[in-house]
């Protein structure tokens, strides 16, 4: 038996077997158990791109949660086979319950695969039991901007996970330590987020400093914390957690109204850094939906507070924010940019069709807030996003940066421009095809009662991911399992109007999808079960069926 570790490129193979005998006609299952324990993870990704780190070799020290519970790689396997029969029982349970559905296959591949990546290398829990993410994991995917191993762009990016939406309805508690990280310990004293986590939390914080993409605190991360943090408490009806958080929330929309908005006037013009890894500048819906949406969660937490004059001035601020961006930015067909291209000649659209720049009425729908821009000008927008920018193929079309379909897929473009005008340095990315959003958007087509395009796109993406060229549980953009693709749990939501208040206890649906024979699984904060709705001849049938746990 070799000893030692294998030389440079090559790898020691073994087998384990287990002799038995069969008789004829006999047959027999043998369990094989592939268990790990290890307890003490370091920060062994590298930091430097992002914090100014100059070397990668650290030794901080931060554990893992399963470590607490578990002694050793044995003791995982005991615990395993004393439990077998009930994790077994419980996994497919949840299968079967989240496949029987009456929704198109595509639809509901996209949300159980994609639920898979927070159990991928690119999520953790450290021992002290906080939960953190990477935007993606690093490897073949990433080989050409970093390394090939550990996490993608460090850490629990605000602009990136803006776009999740499985972990907070799955891992509620998770989520709500997402944001104790981020108004606890990451706020800057004026209320501005860094949007990335330097690891041990215990070290300075990344504040006053550059960090890498985008250069400065992305704002859309910004505004994306107020709106989850609401998200969290419908979720989970904890008066006590949004009491803890709630100072920090009014910090942060005094900053917005101190930097970005000092006149309140309800929009945004100058600086905007974003997801997109730059600054974008002038009038848009995509910032402007966002600090819309924020507004609206603003006052409904406001008044949860008792603080009705905030609540009242939240109000006022988003009626004249939404008056201008409907005054200024409506071209007839869909939302563009309002910005002076000699002043900013790059990294904007301009007249562009962009397909994210109804973001923040996707969030709003999410969180039963309405329509922030006039209902019928959204459906005309939402339409105009497939119009322009689906394609059925590739071939005709370079995708730069980097290439996420081949010549003969069918996806959604970041960005194209209709009408012409495009800049000659548009915004970044505009050529590429992201599953986020790609979910996003047919999201948005759901809740807009428009269930042609979006079943369009998400079939479209699910060709993609089929299993013969990709791996149907691997989204890929700035790495593997990519937390961005998340945003496919919102499909499930969408299809089936589903709004959930844990707070009032209030649980609503309003199917989209063949609602006259509709069945599809949901999930509460305390349980989890199928919802099932069937409509003939004016007569109507419906139920709630719990699965695991119960409802309030």
């Amino acid at each position: 038996c070799p000893q030692g570790p294998a030389a440079s490129g090559r790898t020691w193979n073994g087998a384990l077997a287990v002799p038995f005998r069969l008789k004829p006609g006999e047959s027999r299952t043998v369990p094989f158990t592939i268990a790990w324990h290890v307890p003490n993870r370091y920060v062994n990704y590298s930091q430097r791109g992002f914090f100014n780190f100059t070397d990668d070799r650290s030794r901080f020290w931060i554990g893992n949660r399963y470590a607490t519970w578990f002694r050793s790689a044995t003791d995982v396997v005991s615990y395993l086979d004393d439990h077998r029969q009930r994790l077994t029982a419980g996994t497919r349970l949840a299968r079967d319950t989240f496949h029987d559905t009456t929704l198109p296959r595509p639809l509901i591949e996209a949300v159980t695969s994609q639920m898979s990546i927070v159990r991928t290398p690119t999520c953790f829990w450290d021992e002290q039991g906080h939960f953190f993410g990477f935007e993606g994991c690093n490897g073949a995917s990433t080989a050409h901007h970093a390394e090939t191993y550990g996490g993608s762009c460090p850490l629990n990016c605000t602009h990136v996970w803006n776009y999740e939406m499985a972990l907070s309805r799955l891992y509620p508690r998770l989520e709500r330590d997402m944001r104790d990280t981020e108004w606890h310990i990451q706020q800057h004293p004026t209320g501005y987020l860094p949007h990335r986590v330097l690891l041990p939390t215990y070290l300075p914080r990344t504040w006053d400093q550059p960090i890498g993409g985008p250069l400065n605190p992305a704002l859309d991360g910004l505004l994306g914390a107020i709106l989850k943090t609401y998200r969290e408490y419908r979720a989970s009806g904890d008066d006590a957690w949004l009491d803890s958080v709630w100072p920090s929330v009014v910090k942060a929309l005094d900053h917005v109204w101190t930097a970005h908005d000092p006149e309140r006037t309800g929009v945004i013009v100058g600086e905007q850094p974003n997801t997109y890894d730059i600054s974008i500048y002038g009038l848009n819906t995509f910032i402007g939906t966002l600090y819309l949406a924020a507004l609206r969660a603003t006052e409904e937490m406001a008044r949860l507070q008792g603080d009705s004059a905030l609540a009242d001035q939240c109000r006022q601020v988003f009626e004249r924010g939404r008056a201008a961006l409907e005054a200024r930015l409506w071209n007839g067909e869909y939302y563009i940019q309002d910005v002076d291209l000699e002043r900013y000649p790059e990294q904007n659209w301009g007249q562009g069709c962009h397909a994210d720049h109804l973001l923040g009425q996707w969030w709003a729908h999410n969180l039963g807030l309405g329509h922030v821009l006039d209902p019928e000008r959204v459906r005309s927008a939402a339409h105009a996003i497939v119009r322009h920018n689906f394609r059925e193929r590739f071939r005709d079309v370079t995708q730069k940066e980097r290439k996420f379909a081949s010549d003969d897929d069918a996806g959604l473009l970041i960005c194209t421009w209709p009408r012409g005008g495009r800049p000659e340095v548009p915004t970044r990315y505009s050529d590429e095809v992201w599953t986020g959003l790609e979910y996003e958007v047919a999201g948005l087509l759901l809740w807009e009662g428009q269930v042609e395009e979006a079943l369009r796109i998400v079939e479209a993406v699910r060709a993609r991911y089929d299993g013969t060229k990709q791996n149907p549980w691997n989204d890929i953009e700035c790495g593997d399992h990519y937390v961005r693709a998340m945003s496919s749990w919102a499909l499930l939501e969408a299809a089936s109007g589903f709004g959930y208040d844990a707070a009032t206890a209030s649980i609503t649906f309003a199917p989209v999808i063949d609602p006259d024979d509709y069945r599809a699984p949901f999930v509460a904060r305390d349980g989890w079960g199928t919802f099932r709705q069937r409509r003939d001849a004016g007569a109507q049938e419906v139920s709630l069926e719990i699965a695991w746990g119960h409802l309030v």
